[in-house]
Formats: structure tokens, sequence, C-alpha cells
């Protein structure tokens, strides 16, 4: 849009791009979407420029990611000024449209990896943003939305508002440089116990045959269960009083409610959960934070089972996360990453091929992901914010399970996208409303 922000054609692709990026291939992550709705009209010429503006402000959402050369590189997209990345819908079924959207087919190197979507309904106007997972992780994605709204907002002022490019470095092994030796062995060490636990037998569904995962289908549904302000103040006491988080016991009621939704007779089985962690935290903080995906996975385990009661699953629940925080919980291993960094992008491929393969037959974790709170103040277009904001990935085929969590306005969301024919709605929703129901003190 601007010849004068000199922004290079080509960017290195990081680790985490790569990895991400191959497992969006195997269908078992891919585009991540939040609905923004606005009660007052939003300028669709705005809108237009807004999308246009951010793909130079933040030159690797106007990429495509070239695997043509020896290694895979972002490559700048020669029709950003053409690009048909932002639509307009007048809709009838605001809900229908966005269900729509979430389940188009969306190509990997076609279609641009990031797109505003506007539906007019009779009341209101609903935003829907789409970004591949690839290029964010849950966190940045949110920070990419509150830079949209303030490049919108800043053209309501002024309408030749541009924004000067962010070339802050995306390195995924940012947060590992403040590591000592000592910290990479307790990290080390906590694999290793992760190991151990993942021999053992584990409550969830099985994997039968991994080529399923490919399988598209068009009954898609968007669960979600609202948690008001009531319960969750409640909640947080209850916290207080446990000297836990709250995310420590949605986890627990997460883990109750899993094991109910499988079916399991026997409360003393091992459970394992996959929770995303945001490991910038491990980072020195940027001026400017780069749009990156730098999020880390840690293996929860509750080794005994749930128990029969939720005081039983606090318990076990309770060492768990001392271990899981001594260790560095959601950093990578310090030791097989740059190992696995050195390989070749084919390289990579082929060894995630092998490690999905490998898991026929076996029990697949479910994913429990907490995004936290999503700042009223921060995310305004034109002084005034959403009056709501749902959070959702593109559906994912069963044996994994995906939960999605956020607050916004004091209102706490938990959400998944998925497919009816590998899980009833009633199934699902009753999964987000147990994993609250579950939380109690006795």
């Amino acid at each position: 849009m601007n010849p004068n922000m000199n922004i290079p054609n080509t960017f290195p692709t990081q680790f985490q791009d790569q990895i991400v990026r191959i497992f969006s291939e195997k269908c078992l992550t891919g585009n991540l979407f939040a609905s923004f709705d606005c009660f007052h009209r939003l300028d669709i010429d705005i809108l237009r420029r807004t999308t246009r503006i951010i793909m130079d402000a933040e030159p690797v959402i106007g990429c495509r990611m070239d695997l043509n050369s020896a290694e895979p590189i972002w490559i700048r997209r020669d029709d950003l000024d053409a690009v048909s990345n932002f639509s307009v819908t007048k809709s009838n079924d605001v809900e229908a449209d966005t269900i729509r959207l979430i389940a188009l087919p969306y190509d990997l190197d076609a279609v641009p990896h990031f797109s505003i979507s506007l539906l007019k309904g009779d009341d209101y106007d609903r935003l829907l943003m789409r970004m591949q997972h690839y290029l964010v992780d849950g966190r940045a994605f949110f920070e990419v939305a509150i830079l949209f709204a303030k490049i919108y907002s800043a053209l309501v002022n002024d309408i030749t508002y541009t924004l000067t490019p962010n070339f802050t470095s995306r390195d995924s092994f940012a947060w590992l440089k403040s590591f000592g030796w000592l910290d990479r062995l307790r990290i080390v060490r906590r694999d290793i116990g992760d190991i151990l636990r993942m021999r053992k037998p584990q409550v969830g569904f099985k994997m039968h045959n991994p080529a399923d995962l490919m399988k598209r289908g068009d009954d898609i549904s968007l669960a979600l269960f609202e948690v008001p302000k009531s319960r969750l103040l409640e909640i947080d006491r209850f916290a207080s009083i446990l000297a836990l988080t709250r995310n420590d016991l949605l986890l627990a009621g997460f883990a109750r409610a899993y094991s109910k939704l499988v079916g399991v007779e026997y409360k003393n089985h091992s459970i394992q959960l996959s929770v995303p962690n945001n490991v910038r935290r491990y980072a020195a903080v940027a001026a400017r934070p780069p749009v990156c995906n730098l999020s880390g996975v840690a293996n929860v385990f509750i080794d005994k089972g749930i128990g029969l009661s939720f005081s039983d699953t606090i318990d076990q629940l309770r060492k768990e996360m001392k271990r899981q925080r001594t260790g560095f919980m959601g950093a990578s291993n310090p030791l097989t990453l740059p190992f696995l960094a050195k390989k070749s992008f084919l390289r990579k491929r082929d060894m995630i091929d092998k490690m999905i393969a490998s898991c026929e037959g076996k029990t697949m974790p479910p994913t429990f992901t907490n995004v936290g709170r999503i700042s009223e103040q921060r995310l305004r277009f034109a002084g005034i914010a959403p009056q709501r904001i749902e959070f959702y990935s593109c559906p994912i085929r069963k044996p994994v399970i995906l939960i999605l969590v956020m607050e916004y306005r004091d209102t706490l969301m938990l959400s998944s996208s998925h497919y009816i024919s590998d899980i009833s709605v009633e199934d699902m929703n009753n999964l987000l409303r147990n994993t609250i129901d579950e939380i109690s003190i006795s």
C-alpha cells in the first residue's frame, strides 16, 4: 500500500511456523476464529482499508508460506491490493453464516492466512476474524484483533493513517535464552516424568485410523457455554480458599467432565490433559511484540484418577501442578527442540507422519486451552468495545477434543467447534457445562 515502507519480499520461517504448518496439513489444527458483535454499525470502507493496512503493519500477515524452496520461507503475496480477504454479507441468520464461514475448506496455500468477514445482521454487525494457527497462537490472535481495532479507530479520525511495519524477531526460541543450565535440567527431568506417565493406560478416545483425521464434513456445530459473573466470582473464591488458580479448578472440572463423556466406570484411571501455555512469559518483553506462535504444551497428568469427589481430583491435581510449575510449565525440552529444529522441513514432516501413525490404537489426550482475559479497554472500535466475543478453532476430528476458554466483560466462555457425527450437540454441550458444574467445595 505504501511503497516507502521498504518491506522485504521474504522472511524466514520459524521452527514453530513449520511444525504447526505440518499439523495443519494433517487437520490436527488449522484456522482460529473470533466473532466480535458490535451493536453500533461499522464503516465498511474503513474496515476494508484496515484489513489492507494491517498486512503492512505486521508484514508476515501479508505473506504465504512457500514450500518450494530448500527450506520454507514466508513470501509477501503480490496480490495484497486485490486479494479478497475482506467480505461483507447482509445476513438474515448471523449464527448460520458464522458456521458456514468456519466450515469452509480453506486452502493452506491459495487462501490468505488472515481474513475479515463482516456479517450485517438486522440489529448488529458481527466481525469474524480468521487467522491460521501456524501464524499465531491464541494470545497473539487477540493481540492482532486489538491492533486491528486500533488501526480502525485511527482511520476514523484520519483516513491517511498508516503504521510502520513491525520487524521484531519472531524467534521460536526467544523464551529459551533466559534459562540457565539448572532451569534446563528441571525441564528435562519433568519431561522424563512425562514419558513414564504416558506409558500408563489413559482415559480417553482411541485413535482407530489416523487417516480419518483428514475427513471433511459439513455437519459442524459450535458449542458454547457461558459462565456468568456471579458463578465466576464463586469459582475464584474457591480457588483462593484452596490456594490454587482459577485455571487449576477449570482443569479439575474438565478432567471430571471429560471422564463422564468417555464413560469411565472406574475413577482410578489415569488421565492426561494437553494444556497449551503462553511461553512469552519466559522471554524478554518486546516494545512491539511480534505476530507469531509462541505456545508450548504442558502434559498434565492425574495419575491416580479423578476419584469419587471433586476434592479427590483437587488432591491429585495439586501435586501435579506443583510439579508443572517447578518444571516450567509449557516450556519445551531444551535438548530435543534444537535437535529437531536443525532437521529439514521434509524430515520434520516425515517424523510427524510417523508419530501420528504410531498413535493408532492409542488414547489421545483432550486439549484444554485458556487464552485468558480479553481487555475491553484495549479492544475498541472508535471508542466502542464489542458487546460480545466468541472464540473458536476449526473443527477437528475425534478422538481429538479441543476446548477453548476466554474471559470477556466478566463472563467466562468455554467453546468448541466439532463434527456432530463425532460427538452429538448434546454431549458436547454437556461437556462444557459439566466442566463448570463439577467445581465445588464440599
